[in-house]
């Protein structure tokens, strides 16, 4: 299924309440590439967002205690 919008607004506003439904994690680490967004600004900012969490994850499962994670069920 392909979501259609009228403008930015409506493109926004669509952003907005995958956020809030789903959590920023989830919604742009997880769940959605926002293909049909058509702003170079958004997909930029997305994008940095990823990198930023995905190292931020990596800076601390490795300086967590190793045993921990394992526990948890969490590779390193």
């Amino acid at each position: 299924m392909t979501n259609e919008f009228n403008d930015d607004v409506d493109t926004m506003n669509f952003v907005v309440y995958k956020m809030d439904y789903e959590g920023m994690d989830y919604c742009f680490r997880t769940c959605h590439d926002f293909r049909e967004v058509q702003n170079a600004e958004f997909h930029r900012l997305r994008k940095a967002y990823c990198e930023a969490a995905e190292a931020l994850e990596r800076y601390v499962k490795a300086n967590a205690d190793p045993g921990y994670l394992e526990g948890l069920g969490i590779e390193p």
